[in-house]
């Protein structure tokens, strides 16, 4: 079952209640039941089950799909459905309510009886009177109704209980904790056919003794009558019925009428003897029988315990006496006693065992013999034929629950609601009916092996039933009497609705004990005997060897002709069984056992059944039993249960033909616990907790099978998507074929199944999230045309990095497809997945572990790693992830077992001994083990008796056998006894790899001249391989591929694969478009090896060949299978003299290679390739490309010293000029030229710019720039201005090109200290050149440089935010990581500097810097870091406390300050900017940064951005403070520096810099003494900071005009600000500054200014106040 499940209207809900049966699901498949119930009633047995599976099935299709949910019992109780938890049931469960609510029989009408003469002529009829015919309507009051049930029952009672008139001899049956237990016994004749028991039923109700009895004065025990008198018999309501009546006397006179299941239905009806009271008609016993002991028929036991029950509640008091009392269960189970574990009586033709009349109620009965059963039946059956219990009475169904089968009921609980009807039969009674009802001969008869197995089938339930009461008491205190176990004293309880209709209708099986058995409970094998002798009569339906009449009561018990003694039969365990000596020792014992089994056969009854009797009959034998004879009944259990759960396996005949063979079923035996935890992850996983499993193991130890099944399973059964993919041992080379396979079906899935809605919906979060790269992703994925509108012609020129595009462009579209339907991913082997395929799942994994709608299930070989390998470290990489980790073994001596039994068809006590020593020879691995049956069975190790109808084995041949432990060799040479032909076959298959399609085979066939096909097929019936469908089949295990690989010689192997290669690559090349194909080819080659040729031209061609996929697949963005390509197409190159005769071929060949490495960070590959270019190109020309890669391979490895001497080189050949800082006079004159050029040159003139003609030179310098841009940034920032003037100079000079946005971004940065409005111009132009189509990719790149650089001259700080987001999607779309990820810290530190809740940023920068942490991009990691620690001091201050991170070991903030600053200028003032902060923030001024932030930014080139002028506020409002405390003028001049930088802004962005200059402005008059000046300028800052929605800096203004008045002595209002401060500083997050404000306050300030004043917010506007003169100036 599953959790989580809401209930819809078309669910159908498990339960009972108002709210549960007005649900509209319950509603409707009520009617669609009923319009199933005809075609239910007309269909045989085993159609009904059918039918109950079509309703199932057309509740599920409702829309939205019906459920059948369970209420969860741990979930809260309330009255509300909704309010619950529910579970989604299993679907047999499901089809099993189905089944119940079609069996349903419509209940007649109730009418109520007009008239006092109503009752009366239902009596006259001889129809039963309904007890609700008197009760009130539900409408009337509660005590109303107590009344007129009242009545009611008073009125019966005074009918069917008169008062009695004369006592009944008592029999002593038994004691129980000193207290006698007495019965009064009454022996009456049941007939045996069914046609006649309804009247029997009708006898028993019917008897009565109105006029002859006296009323009872005591209540002894609800079972007895008071005060020693009789049992009450009513007066019969049909004269002409027979009367059944107490016995006067107890002595020897009487008879005894004994039951004989052979004689049959033939027997006179028994009648008791001569009455104490004359005019009774008697029933005569035989006098050749046994005197009887007195017995009580059920209805007659009934009636008394309900008169019992009706005294002790009247004696209890006048609150007791309704029927709705709820003392009344408490009363009568206070008497009932605990419940007893068998019979003490006998039903129908058996007698009653009565408690002691004289026992007084004052003093409850410890215990009692009399079973609670007896008590059930006795009362039900009273209930159905007397009026006073109404037909479908359910409360008093669970009045009389309550009292049977609690020992101590709860008093306050109320009855509920049963429907359930037993009917109770002897045993002989229900193997007539069962017989009658399959259309047998009755027992009675000869006999008839037609309708066999359904009758048996339907009497196993019965045997186990009846073994596990036997069990059930013998582990209690009352084990069953030896005596007992006979099949007179079986009583079949049956389900009275489906006895008719189903063959497992049997509820219950007791066995009652007759008062004069024997006590003893004898040995383990006569009990075995006597519950064969039992069984035998039920599977044979004839009596066990019935010939004498019962043994006498002193007389050792006995069954047939065998007496069971204790002395004979107990089994001593030191002999072992001697088969050989059983016939000489008892061969009347043998001859029984054989008669019965040769009977059984007889009549068709399986050897199952048949061994089962006749080894519970040869326990007769004691020691002298055979080895599969049980030696405890637990065992038998067992095996019925067997029997009844899989009767196709463990009960029918096994029948084969010629060959038999048998079939290991897909069961994951032994793996009960790992299932469970695979499913416990699931549910996990559905709840959020976990995103998947990761489990390992050996070869063959059944990971694949157990974890796809499972999680199969558990997807299916929530409607949910189930993908799977197997990389491949032989590691084909077809570009992420495998995650292509699997996302192709998805999208097949999802457009196929998706809504209209979901499919618009979907079509348009694809566009916005993956943009113009879908047509990529569409390049690969051909199935994503049906869900956005996007071509399949995409190419990588738009990425900056393709594989880190693709990562994303996956994660993305598995996150949206994910939202509307889950997904489960199985991942199989990955110990083989190429490197490109393990990143892409880590991407996924990461894109979605939040979402909790794609669940990961991966199997991996542990014993197929190695330190070091790709997967290795891809393992290490992913332990961020919430992944359940799973280590499965070989499986158990128990598991095997149950494999083997299965298997064989055997119960498991008898393969046990066969089990252990498979299990030793394979120790349980699950492949071993199977593989090793098949060969046993194809050695005659084991082989099918056909005399015997079952496997069997020998087990000294098998011990002795020699077998290999290896797995793969027991394989092989279980392979060599195939025919050659099929043994070619397989060769070829494990050649092509573990899957192999058809079409490959036919072009194979033609070269080797065999029909391929056909061997395969012929394969297929061996098992080593599966078809999967009808264009491709696959070994059934890897390790099967391995074995057949391995059997050719590694010679004839290399061989194979060079000549499959070149007759598919023949085929491919005439083919054009299929890559499949081509690159299985290309696999087969180069698996063949260059030393397989000898023909150098051939050799030359393969390399070339090897070039095209290897520039395919960086086509499809598979960069490791490119470099693997590359390198097989230099391995085909002649060593010595491929540069000289194939120059242009290995140049191209080499610069893919280095190419491919540099993208992969491959640092070694590009030094070693790379060196090769550089020592045999012809010239500096050849060289660049190579030279290049290497620059970018050591700029991302940050040997930056290292690429700046390779980047140096490289201009020298371009060329180029190096990079001028600065301060060079020549530079500065250029930049004036450029701008002069800009100025008069408008933006449409650049627009309509020409393409460039520039040459693969041109383009690669300015590749080599943009690299130069990178490096110089964390190198010499001085340089940075030339290179993108020379950048822009070539632009304009050459034409415009893919780099001239980044061009022109970077110049507009350039520009931004010296010229705001020219810089904000070129920015903007930058911006729209970005709409040429080959400058996507740079999308990202030129908004990072932008936004923060230059929009904030003139746009609010708080836009600046979204237009990184863009930036952000768009690298992370274009794989461009580097803008991606400078986009999202600058879009983190802005929301940071415009005063957004601190609380918000701080889980987003939480988040970022772990993912930097994870991604080893250690640089940008300290600088969010910092951030962060920033944030925290803020909200929890200074002295705070940081949880721990188990992952990871994070720096602090003195260790982030010191490892992340290093020699970089920019991050040092960034860390500068964060320290002044904090200082001032805190008002700490000890340890102060030495780096001086306006000096930085106007003295040296670095650009200016929104964090350099926050630091250069709070420098200089941290020198005004130092001025007034120390009269420095030092400080006062930093200060006005300060302020003249902020004037000069303000004026170009008001927004963004006014409150921060009018704050400013506000310290310095403070400081100089004109009070009246800073008063008004901090009311303007504070109220320029409110209307431009800077909280922090109104905040930071508030506190410092509160100390302004609190020097001029001004309580009020300095009070006034204080408490505003506060405000603004909560508002924006900082609760530790609020906190410090708030205890200055305390200090400062008394408890009346305290409570009181409010700020005096000035009217003037801020418009107004730059209108002064003084702002003015």
């Amino acid at each position: 079952m599953t959790s989580n499940a809401i209930p819809n209207d078309n669910d159908v809900l498990f339960g009972r209640g108002f709210a549960i049966n007005s649900h509209a699901g319950n509603q409707r498949l009520r009617s669609v039941a009923e319009s199933y119930k005809p075609a239910f009633l007309e269909a045989k047995k085993k159609g009904k089950r059918a039918v109950a599976r079509a309703v199932v099935d057309e509740i599920g299709r409702l829309d939205p799909p019906g459920r059948f949910l369970t209420e969860d019992p741990s979930g809260p109780r309330c009255e509300e459905v909704q309010g619950r938890w529910w579970l989604i049931a299993e679907t047999d469960k499901a089809v099993e309510k189905v089944m119940h609510l079609l069996r349903e029989k419509q209940r007649p009408t109730k009418k109520r009886a007009e008239g006092p003469d109503a009752k009366a002529q239902g009596e006259g009829k001889g129809t039963k009177t309904n007890v609700a015919n008197s009760r009130p309507s539900s409408a009337e009051n509660a005590t109303t109704e107590a009344q007129s049930v009242q009545r009611s029952i008073e009125n019966i009672e005074h009918q069917y209980f008169p008062q009695p008139q004369s006592t009944s001899p008592i029999v002593h049956v038994g004691t129980d904790e000193g207290h006698t237990v007495q019965a009064v016994e009454n022996r009456q004749y049941m007939k045996q056919s069914a046609d006649n028991q309804h009247v029997t039923d009708q006898l028993a109700s019917e008897q009565h003794a109105a006029d002859h009895v006296s009323a009872p004065q005591n209540i002894g025990s609800p079972f007895g009558p008071p005060n020693g008198t009789s049992a009450l018999l009513p007066e019969s309501q049909s004269p002409s019925h027979q009367q059944n009546m107490l016995p006067g006397s107890q002595g020897p006179g009487y008879q005894q009428n004994m039951l004989s299941g052979s004689q049959g239905p033939n027997y006179q009806q028994n009648m008791l003897p001569e009455s104490q009271s004359p005019g009774y008609q008697q029933n005569m016993l035989p006098e050749s029988q046994s005197p009887p002991q007195n017995m009580l028929p059920e209805s007659q036991i009934a009636q008394s315990m309900y008169q019992n029950h009706r005294m002790q509640r009247a004696e209890a008091g006048p609150q007791t006496m309704g029927r709705n009392s709820e003392a009344s269960p408490a009363l009568y189970a206070q008497n009932a006693g605990p419940k007893s574990n068998y019979f003490d009586v006998r039903v129908s033709s058996h007698s009653f065992g009565l408690p002691d009349p004289n026992v007084h109620s004052s003093a409850p009965m410890p215990g009692r013999t009399v079973s609670a059963a007896v008590g059930r039946t006795s009362i039900e059956s009273t209930r159905r034929n007397n009026p006073v219990f109404a037909e479908g009475d359910d409360e008093f169904d669970s009045w009389i629950d309550s009292v049977f089968d609690d020992p101590v009921p709860d008093q306050s609980a109320r009855p509920t609601k049963s429907q359930h009807r037993s009917r109770a039969l002897t045993l002989r009674q229900w193997i007539d009916e069962s017989s009658r009802r399959l259309g047998m001969v009755t027992s009675g008869g000869s006999g008839s092996t037609e309708g066999i197995l359904p009758y048996v089938e339907s009497a196993v339930p019965l045997a186990l039933e009846l073994t596990e009461f036997i069990l059930e008491a013998d582990h209690g205190t009352n084990p069953i009497p030896l005596a007992s176990m006979v099949s007179d004293n079986v009583i079949v309880y049956v389900d009275s609705q489906d006895m008719d209709e189903d063959a497992k209708s049997v509820d219950r099986v007791e066995i009652a004990r007759r008062p004069d058995d024997a006590a003893g409970v004898g040995g383990n094998m006569p009990r075995l005997f006597a519950l064969g002798a039992i069984l035998y009569e039920v599977f044979s339906r004839r009596p066990f060897a019935h010939e004498g009449g019962p043994s006498s009561a002193t007389a050792s018990p006995t069954v047939g002709r065998l007496t069971l003694t204790d002395e004979t039969m107990e089994h001593n365990a030191d002999r072992p069984s001697k088969r050989s000596q059983r016939g000489s020792s008892r061969p009347q014992d043998g001859d029984v056992r054989r008669e019965s089994a040769t009977h059984l056969e007889m009549l068709g009854v399986p050897r199952s059944v048949r061994d089962l009797v006749g080894n519970l009959l040869d326990c007769s034998n004691g020691d002298f039993r055979g080895d599969d004879a049980y030696r405890s009944l637990a065992d038998v259990s067992t095996d019925l249960k067997l029997m009844r759960d899989d009767p196709a396996r463990f009960l029918r005949d096994l029948r084969f033909g010629a060959d038999p063979s048998f079939e290991i079923g897909p069961k994951f035996y032994g793996r009960e616990d790992d299932v469970s935890k695979i499913e416990d992850a699931y549910l996990r996983h559905r709840a959020g907790e976990c995103g998947g499993m990761l489990v390992s193991g050996g070869a063959g130890v059944g990971k694949s099978s157990l974890v796809s099944g499972i999680a199969r399973k558990l997807t299916m059964e929530r409607g949910h998507y189930f993908l799977e993919a197997k990389f491949d041992q032989n590691k084909s080379v077809n570009p992420l074929n495998t995650v292509r396979t699997m996302f192709n079906a998805l999208c097949d899935s999802f457009a196929k199944d998706g809504t209209s809605f979901q499919l618009s919906n979907v079509a348009t979060s694809l566009e916005c999230a993956l943009g113009s790269q879908a047509a990529l992703l569409a390049g690969i994925l051909p199935s994503l045309t049906k869900l956005t509108s996007c071509s399949a012609d995409g190419t990588s020129a738009e990425c900056i990095d393709v594989v880190a595009s693709m990562q994303f462009l996956f994660g993305k579209l598995l996150d949206i497809l994910s939202h509307h339907k889950g997904v489960t991913f199985f991942l199989d082997d990955l110990q083989w997945a190429d490197p490109t395929s393990l990143m892409l799942i880590r991407s996924m994994m990461s894109n979605t572990k939040e979402s909790g709608n794609v669940f990961f299930a991966c199997c991996y070989r542990d014993d197929d790693t190695k330190e070091g390998d790709p997967f290795t470290e891809w393992l290490a990489s992913i332990n961020i992830f919430p992944l359940e980790m799973l280590h499965l073994q070989n499986i158990s001596k128990e598991g095997v077992n149950e494999l083997v039994s299965e298997t064989l068809h055997l119960f498991p006590r008898i393969t046990r001994p066969l089990a252990s020593i498979l299990h030793h020879k394979t120790r349980g691995n699950p492949l071993f083990l199977k593989q090793l049956l098949e060969l046993l069975k194809d050695q005659g190790c084991i082989k099918f008796s056909v005399s015997l109808l079952r496997w069997t084995w020998d087990m000294e041949k098998i011990m002795n056998i020699d077998i290999s432990d290896d797995v793969l060799a027991l394989m092989m040479k279980e392979m060599q006894r195939l025919a050659a032909d099929v043994q070619f076959g397989l060769h070829v298959a494990s050649c092509l790899g573990s899957s192999v399609k058809y079409s490959l085979c036919d072009i194979l066939s033609q070269d080797l001249g065999v029909n391929l096909r056909s061997l395969l097929d012929q394969a297929v019936q061996t098992g080593f391989i599966v078809k999967v469908d009808e264009t491709c089949i696959r070994f059934s295990h890897d390790k099967i591929q391995q074995a057949a690989y391995e059997m050719m010689p590694v010679q004839e192997r290399l061989a194979s694969h060079m000549r499959f290669g070149l007759a598919i690559c023949s085929h491919s090349l005439d083919s054009e478009g299929d890559d499949d194909r081509f690159f299985a080819a290309i696999n087969q080659i180069n698996r063949g090896g260059a030393n397989v040729l000898q023909d150098t031209n051939q050799k030359v061609m393969i390399a070339a060949l090897n070039l095209k996929a290897g520039r395919r697949s960086m086509e499809l963005s598979d960069f490791c299978t490119a470099l693997q390509l590359f390198e097989h197409g230099m391995s085909f190159l002649d060593h010595s003299e491929h540069w000289v005769f194939h120059y242009s071929l290995s140049l191209d060949i080499f610069d893919g290679a280095v190419e491919v490495a540099c993208h992969l960070n491959n640092t070694a590959s590009v030094r070693k390739i790379s060196a090769e270019v550089f020592t045999h190109a012809k010239c500096d020309d050849d060289r660049l490309k190579c030279l290049y890669a290497v620059i970018k391979s050591l700029r991302v490895s940050f040997n930056l010293l290292e690429a700046k001497k390779a980047a140096f080189e490289m201009l020298d050949i371009l060329g180029e000029r190096v990079p001028r800082p600065s301060d060079d006079k020549r530079l500065a004159a250029d930049l004036e030229a450029m701008k002069f050029v800009l100025d008069g040159t408008s933006d449409e003139s650049i627009m309509n710019s020409k393409e460039a003609d520039q040459t693969w030179k041109d383009v690669l310098s300015l590749n080599l720039y943009h690299e130069l841009l990178f490096l110089f940034l964390y190198l010499e920032p001085m340089r940075i201005a030339d290179i993108s003037l020379r950048m822009i100079q070539i632009t304009l000079s050459k034409g415009l090109c893919c780099m001239s946005p980044v061009a022109f971004a970077q110049f507009s940065v350039v520009l931004v200290t010296e010229d705001a409005e020219l810089a904000y111009r070129v920015s903007k132009l930058a911006l729209r050149l970005l709409d040429r189509a080959d400058a996507r990719r740079y999308t990202g790149a030129v908004i990072a440089l932008v936004a923060t650089g230059v929009s904030w001259v003139k746009e609010p700080l708080q836009s600046i935010p979204e237009s990184h987001l863009v930036g952000y999607h768009h690298g992370q779309r274009g794989g461009d990581v580097w803008s991606s990820t400078v986009n999202y810290l600058l879009f983190l530190q802005i929301i940071y500097l415009s005063g957004q809740s601190l609380s918000h940023v701080r889980k987003k920068i939480w988040a970022f810097a772990l993912e930097l942490l994870e991604r080893k991009q250690q640089f940008m990691f300290y600088g969010m870091r910092v951030l962060y620690l920033q944030i925290l001091a803020l909200i929890e201050g200074l002295d705070f406390k940081e949880e721990e991170d188990a992952q990871h070991a994070l720096p602090s903030w003195e260790n982030s300050l010191k490892s992340g600053a290093g020699k970089n200028l920019d991050m040092l003032l960034v860390f500068s900017t964060h320290q002044l902060m904090r200082s001032f923030l805190f008002k700490q001024y000890d340890n102060l940064p030495e780096a001086e932030i306006l000096n930085h930014i106007t003295g040296s080139s670095v650009p200016l951005r929104p964090i350099f002028y926050y630091g250069i506020l709070f420098e200089a409002l941290i020198s005004f403070h130092l001025m007034r405390q120390t009269d420095r003028e030092e400080y006062q001049k930093k200060g006005e520096a300060a302020l003249v930088f902020m004037r000069k802004w303000s004026k170009c962005n008001e927004w963004n810099f006014e409150c921060k200059y009018l704050l400013l402005e506000a310290e310095m008059m403070y400081s100089s003494g004109y009070h009246e000046q800073a008063e008004q300028l901090y009311r303007q800052s504070i109220l320029s900071a409110n209307e431009h929605k800077f909280v922090h800096i109104e905040a930071i203004a508030c506190e410092a005009a509160a100390t302004f008045y609190c020097h001029r002595g001004l309580q009020q209002k300095a009070h006034s600000f204080f408490a505003r401060s506060v405000q603004c500083y909560k508002k924006w997050g900082a609760l530790a500054v609020a906190g410090r404000v708030e205890k200055e306050m305390i200090k400062r300030f008394d408890t009346g200014l305290m409570q009181g004043g409010h700020l005096d917010v000035p009217s003037q506007s801020s418009s107004q106040m730059r209108a002064s003169k003084r702002y003015a100036n």
